[in-house]
């Protein structure tokens, strides 16, 4: 043990014989920080320390730092002197770049992982991204269908508008249905007219207006299956005979009102 001790001391001493001589050989050599307490309150070769923790050589260390090989030659001359670092023998360099190797090739496997994940997601992104043009391109090819729907509807209404008057006239069911319409709404003007009175009186002939209603829309369930026209008017007439109840509804509101004013 203690010849071995002293072997590998005596090849450390050869070696550093060498490298404080020759620039050449030390440039190819492994430098590896071996203590910083030497150069401790330093900050400059404290951070130079750091910085070449890692780095494959002392001719990358140059380059990476753009050194003169005079320069760099003195700075690791004077860190080996201070006994900051010390650089790989022969027998060392073997296990410190199998090392090397094993660390680049967990790197590189961490990589193929990363890459291969980026790569699966990348083809989901890419069929999601297909999947929503297709669908954007069938609703492009739907526009012109829509359009053309669109203007057929507006057609059709444009002209139930303007054969509105036509449609009255040419079923006298309807028409007659009119005209029980304009005597309702002459009946409720006239009831409108009354409120003034007193609110009793309105009561009364809301209670015979909707009593009326009722038996129109007897009539009109009975006629529905007779002539669907009827059917699609006597609608128009609900949501009229809704908005008089609604105003007749206001009406009461305003009377009480102006009852508890008074």
């Amino acid at each position: 043990m203690s010849d071995h001790t002293d072997r590998s001391s005596t090849v450390q001493a050869q070696l550093k014989k060498k490298l404080m001589s020759s620039w050449d050989h030390m440039k190819t050599r492994y430098p590896v920080v071996r203590n910083m307490d030497p150069v401790k309150g330093d900050t400059t070769k404290e951070e130079f320390l750091r910085c070449i923790d890692g780095l494959k050589n002392a001719e990358e260390i140059k380059a990476y730092f753009t050194l003169e090989p005079s320069e760099a030659h003195l700075i690791f001359s004077d860190l080996l002197n201070l006994g900051a670092i010390r650089f790989l023998d022969d027998a060392e360099r073997l296990g410190y770049l199998r090392m090397q190797n094993l660390e680049l090739k967990q790197k590189l496997d961490f990589l193929m992982s990363e890459r291969n994940k980026l790569m699966g997601e990348e083809l989901y992104l890419s069929e999601r991204v297909k999947e929503k043009k297709q669908g954007l391109s069938e609703l492009k090819e739907r526009i012109p269908e829509l359009k053309k729907a669109l203007e057929d509807h507006e057609l059709t209404l444009s002209g139930l508008r303007q054969n509105y008057n036509d449609l009255w006239d040419s079923n006298s069911e309807l028409l007659g249905l009119g005209k029980d319409m304009k005597e309702r709404e002459q009946q409720i003007k006239q009831a409108l007219d009354t409120l003034e009175l007193g609110f009793p009186k309105l009561l009364k002939k809301k209670t015979r207006i909707i009593s009326m209603l009722k038996k129109t829309e007897e009539k009109q369930n009975q006629n529905i299956t007779v002539n669907e026209r009827l059917d699609k008017r006597l609608l128009v007439y609900r949501d009229t005979i809704d908005e008089i109840r609604d105003y007749l509804d206001d009406a009461k509101l305003r009377i009480d009102d102006l009852i508890k004013d008074e």
